[in-house]
């Protein structure tokens, strides 16, 4: 400001400022912002322009730009992206009027599952015309180079590469907005997103179907009365289950599933329950992980009887050629092995007898070891098919 006007506004900031509260107060009526204001139109703007300039070295020149990136007594909110399934964050701020803020956006380097194209956008909503985001990049043997002004939104390609090579982003928000008295403060939002392509994945498909299936006795089942235990091999076989077919409220968020459903039969005598959730790759050919939570409860004259099965999948084919359209379902199939595929597995009946049975509560558990798992006998298979 000093370089359009010369040093006669340091003068013109000092008469603004004679002014008196009152006749024997010896405080100014108006603040060193009242006087800016008065002799500065554009004072919001100037504002902005001084923040800019201040982190390139071109106020101060003992003031690094590291120096905003890294303060020494203080820390800048942060957002790191570190995982496929990580959609994006929001940074919210209560803003003073003719205030600055910095923040962080980084990117680990890693290989991600995001289809080629995948979008990075900043979203920056503040007090209108009175707030910039400046965006700056960190480029290898360069430095922070400034990359954009944002007010609304901007857009970046190829996230996927930005993660493989490690990127970082600062944003030096500049909040000019100034409104007697200058107590106030104002919301301002940025918004990072990350648009997750997930190829050409039908995501109508809406029901899930499940079938797990090891024809050997090689599962270890414990069983007790509470005063005998027993401990034999027999097999697991999950497809006997049919309540385990045909859920409804399969829903998708980018490549990611889940389906959290209850239905009840026989006059609401019998109540099965599926959860899980899980993930497919870029293009829907593989199921990257898959966790599974099954229940059901049948009660009867005689008592109640209590089946849970739990177990995680990994990296399961699709079984066949891909469909373009939801219209079909999409079978993934493994044969075989399950050593790698599937960890966690647990198989769990409790059964509990009216009192006038006089029969002790019997309960059996079942778990699998390594070597059971690398039995030729497993068959994993599952459909989501559509609605």
């Amino acid at each position: 400001m000093t370089a359009q006007k010369d040093d006669k506004l340091i003068g013109e900031l000092f008469k603004a400022r004679e002014p008196k509260t009152g006749y024997f107060s010896p405080d100014s009526l108006y603040s060193p912002v009242d006087a800016l204001l008065q002799q500065e139109f554009f004072l919001g703007y100037k504002w902005q322009v001084f923040v800019k300039q201040l982190a390139e070295g071109m106020v101060n020149p003992d003031i690094s730009f590291l120096d905003l990136i890294s303060p020494p007594h203080a820390k800048l909110e942060t957002y790191t992206n570190s995982a496929d399934t990580d959609t994006g964050t929001k940074f919210q701020w209560a803003a003073p009027d003719l205030s600055a803020r910095g923040y962080t956006v980084t990117f680990p380097a890693r290989a991600t599952q995001w289809d080629t194209g995948t979008k990075l956008t900043f979203l920056f909503t503040g007090p209108a015309n009175d707030a910039v985001a400046y965006l700056y990049r960190f480029i290898a043997g360069k430095g922070w180079v400034y990359q954009a002004d944002v007010k609304s939104t901007y857009e970046v390609a190829n996230a996927e590469q930005l993660a493989k090579d490690g990127a970082r982003f600062f944003f030096l928000v500049a909040n000019g907005h100034a409104e007697r008295p200058f107590t106030g403060t104002t919301p301002i939002t940025l918004e990072v997103r990350i648009d997750a392509k997930t190829g050409g994945y039908p995501v109508g498909l809406g029901q899930a179907e499940i079938s797990l299936v090891m024809n050997a006795d090689l599962v270890t089942f414990v069983c007790t009365d509470g005063t005998n235990t027993t401990t034999k091999k027999g097999q697991f076989n999950a497809d006997y289950y049919t309540d385990l077919r045909n859920y409804p409220g399969l829903t998708w968020k980018g490549r990611n599933f889940s389906l959290d459903a209850t239905t009840q039969a026989n006059g609401n005598a019998d109540t099965y329950t599926l959860k899980f959730d899980g993930q497919v790759d870029a293009t829907g050919a593989n199921i990257v992980t898959w966790s599974v939570d099954y229940a059901e409860a049948h009660v009867s004259t005689t008592g109640r009887k209590d089946t849970h099965i739990q177990f995680t999948a990994q990296d399961i084919p699709h079984a066949g050629p891909l469909f373009p359209s939801s219209a079909y379902g999409w079978n993934y199939l493994l044969n075989g092995s399950m050593s790698g595929h599937l960890t966690g597995l647990r198989h769990s009946v409790i059964t509990t007898y009216v009192e006038s049975l006089k029969t002790p509560p019997q309960s059996c558990t079942g778990t699998v070891s390594a070597s059971d798992l690398a039995s030729p006998s497993w068959k994993l298979w599952t459909q989501f098919g559509p609605n």
